[in-house]
């Protein structure tokens, strides 16, 4: 009888505690954003905080009449809510920055908070600690950001002009966009993770590119070292030694349940130039953990300014992300006088700690768009929404869905997908970009056209051709092609091409090796003098094994023409010399490429390869036969790699390195030129993995070593707010030997058993148009093939990036 008395007192406290209640959302003044862990006191001193959507409920013991609310970085504000039982509350944001807090004689009180946090890093990432599966919920939506003073204010509106009365009454009503989809990921220690994308939902659109951003636009974890924010990265403020690089501030201390959770605001250093964020962490102190984050680029990026939010809770002993918050106002971007606002959230569901998963279940894609992904119906999606779309959220649908179906947004989008992938979606084919137009000194202008049959004819083959005319060396080329997919899992394949062309001599060419057209690599393309005639048809099938290394046989036919004065001095008898500019090859060979734990993304159309972070390696073996009339036997070797990487505080290091060599007796073609772009007297371009100083076709060897070598420092040296240059230095070095160099005759060259190299200097972004960045750059040869003449050592060039 006791404990039941007991038990009913219990619950008569309980219910007369929280007898009154209120419940609402905290939101920022100007932008509408909602504020998460914001600190909410009512009259009666009950509090609590505000969840990462900003909303929130309050249990009182006695009638609710007013709130008062703090939060870091916005004015305290005071609100009466007496006989309300929702309320929405807007924060003004202050103005002010933190001074430069100085403690002495002893050291900050925070160091030792985040220093707890760094230690415990490794234990509270999930993906260092964790097998893990999960369900996940993302929104994207863009609107416009009008400020409430305006939208509050008849009157105000009244006094605007005729359009920007009807964008606020259109912006009240809809959103510009908005876009939905639902993933499952599942990760295996060390480093295994799969994510496939169920649903997706985009106003306006069928094409399921847009699907893959929503997990793209922040670091899954606020663990790493580098935090990638909208394809920046930026220094974590709880990385190893990040005391000495950030201020911080504990600025609150609040309870929960047994846990103390401090408030501590971050921000770079006054003097210390790195690409760092501001905001505030909430630190519980079970197990030092980030409980809640909010952050932002200290300085903000040109075009947009970012804040992202991530709230953390315990499940299953383990701390977890389980929302991911984004907000971001794109600076450049109006409707009308109003610029437009992103707002992003995920919601992580169904988390699983450690569940039993196999390796089997991990291939070498890591991203895959499932294929009825625009395809699910309303019981699919209100099972992950939680909440029902909102009048405003319908509305947006219905009325982009009818804009994008008229003005054929799905077709203006394969804009964007065509930068991704360089084809040009049109019906039934795809348009090689690379094809239309190209420059280089050989041809002049080179303007042409190709395509390929896509997946609309068949998803197994595909037939393509392309055709061109260089008008300074007033010859047409053309080529086709045929693509079969034998295996997809396995990525096997044939293809069976013929080309009537021109190839430059000395090079090797790797089909598995690309660089963007607009890049600072491709700008060699303008240097290219020196070109052959050649007439191929090549047979190729490829595969891929052991994970991570893809494989080509093939097998060709080439047929070369010197258009230069060079000749091949062959040996048809101990008496008779052929002076050989016309050439058969035969050849059959292997060429291979390993790029470890390399990620791939499969959408329904296209496969992209995100960076690796380990170097890429490539091999070719090419032997020539004689068997089919093939005039020359040889065997030609070649291993290229490369790698860009960062380090902490010092920038992006980048390295190029290629060592081959040709055994037996073959014309220069078949040998190595060492790519040298210096052309004395001519504008120039600063090219990357290519000699600055050394001339076109200056060196040939049958054996060689190239290393290129450059060191980006970013804005770490300078940076103004408006004006942040990049600082590179570079350096490269080559060595090579020429067997039997009396057998190439009729052009001058050298060899360069003694070393070449030479170093530079470049400073990138000065100016920027668009997409286009602009610098200068100066290098000097030096060493045992320097020039006599201190001024001919010497090349200033312009450098070109472009900023896609």
């Amino acid at each position: 009888m006791k404990k039941l008395l007991s038990i009913f007192f219990i619950l008569f406290a309980f219910s007369t505690y929280a007898q009154y209640s209120l419940k609402g959302k905290v939101v920022d003044s100007k932008t509408k954003a909602p504020l998460a862990f914001v600190n909410i006191l009512d009259n009666n001193n009950s509090g609590t905080t505000s969840d990462i959507d900003g909303n929130f409920t309050l249990h009182s013991k006695a009638p609710i009449k007013s709130l008062k609310l703090s939060y870091v970085g916005y004015q305290f504000t005071e609100k009466e809510v007496s006989n309300k039982k929702y309320v929405t509350i807007e924060m003004e944001s202050t103005s002010y920055e933190l001074n430069e807090f100085v403690l002495l004689p002893g050291e900050n009180p925070a160091h030792r908070i985040i220093n707890n946090v760094v230690e415990n890093r490794k234990i509270h990432n999930p993906e260092k600690s964790l097998n893990f599966k999960y369900e996940s919920y993302n929104k994207l939506y863009i609107t416009g950001a009008i400020d409430t003073s305006i939208l509050n204010n008849p009157e105000k509106i009244a006094e605007m002009d005729t359009s920007d009365q009807k964008a606020i009454d259109w912006l009240e009503k809809h959103h510009l966009f908005m876009m939905e989809s639902v993933t499952e990921r599942k990760y295996m220690q060390p480093d295994k993770s799969y994510e496939k994308i169920l649903a997706s939902r985009v106003s306006g659109l069928q094409n399921n590119t847009f699907s893959l951003l929503a997990t793209e636009i922040q670091s899954f974890s606020f663990y790493n070292e580098m935090l990638n924010v909208m394809g920046n990265s930026y220094l974590n403020p709880i990385s190893v030694g990040s005391t000495n690089k950030y201020f911080f501030l504990i600025e609150d201390t609040t309870f929960n349940n047994a846990d103390t959770v401090f408030v501590i605001s971050f921000r770079p250093k006054k003097g210390k130039n790195f690409k760092g964020l501001k905001g505030l962490l909430y630190i519980n102190t079970n197990g030092y953990a980030v409980q809640n984050v909010i952050a932002e680029p200290a300085v903000e990026e040109e075009g947009f300014g970012v804040k992202i939010e991530q709230q953390y809770q315990q499940i299953e002993g383990s701390w977890f992300p389980i929302q991911l918050n984004t907000t971001i106002l794109f600076k450049n971007a109006q409707v009308n006088n109003f610029k437009m606002l992103g707002i992003g959230k995920s919601y992580l569901k169904n988390i699983e700690i450690n569940p039993e998963l196999n390796k089997k279940e991990f291939g070498i894609v890591t991203t895959e768009v499932a294929d009825d992904v625009t395809k699910k119906d309303d019981e699919f999606w209100n099972k992950y929404r939680g909440d029902t779309l909102t009048t405003k959220e319908k509305a947006t649908y219905h009325v982009i869905d009818s804009v994008g179906k008229a003005e054929n947004f799905d077709k203006k989008l394969t804009g964007l997908e065509a930068l991704l992938t360089g084809k040009l979606k049109w019906g039934v084919v795809d348009l090689d970009l690379d094809r239309f137009v190209r420059y280089n000194d050989y041809e002049g202008f080179r303007l042409g056209a190709g395509l390929h049959t896509n997946s609309k004819i068949s998803k197994v083959f595909s037939i393509g051709g392309y055709g061109a005319y260089g008008f300074k060396d007033r010859t047409f080329k053309y080529g086709g092609d045929f693509n079969t997919v034998i295996s997809k899992n396995w990525d096997m394949g044939f293809n069976l091409s013929y080309q009537k062309d021109v190839v430059e001599p000395g090079v090797v060419q790797f089909s598995s090796y690309y660089h963007p057209l607009l890049s600072s690599a491709s700008n060699r393309n303008f240097y290219l003098s020196r070109m052959n005639n050649n007439e191929k048809i090549e047979a190729r099938f490829k595969f891929r094994t052991l994970r991570y290394l893809r494989v080509y046989l093939f097998a060709n036919q080439e047929r070369i023409s010197v258009t230069n004065d060079y000749y091949f001095a062959k040996k048809i008898s101990t008496d008779i010399t052929l002076f050989d500019q016309n050439y058969l090859f035969n050849e059959v060979g292997v060429e291979l490429k390993y790029a470890f734990k390399q990620k791939v993304i499969q959408t329904l159309n296209y496969k992209y390869a995100k960076p690796s972070k380990y170097p890429i390696l490539y091999g070719k073996i090419e032997q020539g036969i004689s068997q089919f009339d093939g005039e020359y036997q040889y065997t030609r070797l070649t291993f290229r790699t490369e790698k860009s990487f960062r380090i902490k505080n010092l920038g992006r290091p980048k390295f190029f390195m290629e060592t081959g060599m040709t055994i037996g007796d073959a014309p220069i073609i078949k040998m190595n030129s060492s790519l040298g772009t210096f052309k004395p007297n001519t504008f120039m371009v600063s090219t990357e993995n290519a000699f600055e100083t050394m001339l076109p076709y200056e060196f040939f060897s049958d054996r060689y070593a190239i290393i290129h070598f450059r060191h980006s420092f970013g804005s770490l040296l300078f940076k103004a707010k408006k004006f942040a240059p990049e600082l590179v230095v570079m350096s490269s070095a080559g060595w090579g030997s020429l067997s039997k160099p009396e057998l190439h005759q009729g052009v001058v060259f050298n060899t360069m058993e003694k070393g070449f190299y030479e170093s530079g200097i470049a400073i990138n972004n000065i100016l920027k148009l668009n997409f286009t960045t602009f610098g200068i750059s100066a290098h000097y040869r030096y060493g045992p093939y320097s020039f006599a003449k201190l001024s001919d050592n010497i090349a200033v060039k312009m450098s070109l990036g472009y900023a896609f």
